[in-house]
């Protein structure tokens, strides 16, 4: 009778130890299943990570290369409007000297009109100075 109670102990022991065993492997399994799940999760954020830091890299670049066109568009545009004002500016310069040119032949013109009249009646003054003499 003691060595049959023994025997169910020994077998209800072995049976625990079994049953322990299998707790434990069920429990790293289980574990092993979360790290492997925790790590798919980890990598699947660092993808999305990157996908975002990608996209804004995206978004940033799109921002510089819009800026660039139209600092270029701007300067192209000043550029037009100051040749457009240098060509205005020349424009009116060359009115200007047109205008005073013709000006200072007006002026000239009757100083020499004057003067020929001037000189004809000091020529006919002479001529009768000559003639009454």
């Amino acid at each position: 009778q003691v060595q049959e109670y023994m025997k169910q102990k020994a077998e209800r022991e072995a049976a625990r130890e079994e049953e322990l065993k299998l707790q434990k492997m069920a429990k790293e399994r289980e574990i092993a299943r979360l790290r492997a799940l925790q790590q798919r999760q980890q990598d699947l954020q660092a993808e999305m990570d990157e996908i975002n830091a990608q996209r804004i890299q995206d978004e940033v670049e799109r921002e510089w290369r819009k800026k660039e066109r139209e600092a270029a568009k701007k300067k192209a545009e000043e550029d037009i409007a100051m040749k457009k004002a240098r060509e205005l500016q020349i424009q009116d310069r060359r009115r200007m000297q047109a205008l005073e040119i013709a000006r200072e032949k007006k002026e000239f013109e009757s100083v020499l009109k004057v003067q020929i009249e001037s000189a004809e009646k000091t020529k006919l003054e002479n001529l009768k100075k000559k003639n009454v003499s």
